[in-house]
């Protein structure tokens, strides 16, 4: 079996992109589809990575891994590998990634009512907009502010899939070939703020 590792490419950033874009739409206003279709989409970019950076992605899709490992298992490849700066803003971004998915995905999906959908909405997006916060923008209404915290999290992982493409067709710089640049507060507006604990 000979490794096959994935690049990613501009085409397919496009695609993304744009399918990111149009579920968006779709979903309206509505608090519940937004929540699962964006924890959807953030899950197919998490797998995206880890294909990007396993030898043999096959494997890795035989795995059948839940969210929540894939979320780990991306935390642990770009701690691992990054060589050039601290892990405070990353931190933050999967603590906001695991708060989506404990929080709100999990509790949508196994009730089939959430009174406290507005609060849990709530205190995700304002996770977020301390975490990164959006200069110059008038979020007006939860849903807005729900998608502008789903999409600073999916830029968050596609930079990070681009900056790992890079990274690896780059020299080998002081015996260290390949690697991972981070998302960080100088490449990505996020605030750079004390080390947290585990996400």
């Amino acid at each position: 079996m000979n490794p096959k590792r994935k690049t990613y490419k501009i085409n397919q950033l496009e695609q993304d992109t744009k399918l990111f874009h149009d579920q968006m739409v779709n979903c309206g206003d509505d608090l519940t589809l937004l929540a699962l279709k964006g924890h959807l989409l953030l899950e197919k970019q998490l797998t995206g990575l880890l294909e990007d950076v396993v030898a043999y992605p096959e494997v890795l899709q035989a795995a059948n891994l839940r969210f929540h490992q894939k979320v780990n298992m991306v935390r642990a490849v770009c701690i691992a590998t990054d060589k050039i700066s601290t892990t405070r803003s990353k931190n933050h971004i999967f603590m906001a990634i695991n708060n989506l998915n404990s929080n709100l995905r999990n509790h949508l999906a196994h009730h089939l009512e959430v009174r406290d959908l507005d609060n849990r909405v709530d205190a995700f997006c304002s996770m977020m907009e301390s975490i990164c916060p959006q200069k110059n923008l008038d979020l007006k209404g939860r849903s807005t502010r729900l998608k502008s915290a789903l999409l600073t999290l999916f830029c968050a992982i596609i930079a990070q899939r681009l900056a790992w493409d890079m990274t690896r067709k780059a020299p080998a710089r002081n015996g260290y070939a390949g690697g991972n640049v981070a998302v960080t507060s100088s490449n990505s507006g996020c605030k750079d703020s004390s080390p947290v604990g585990q996400a």
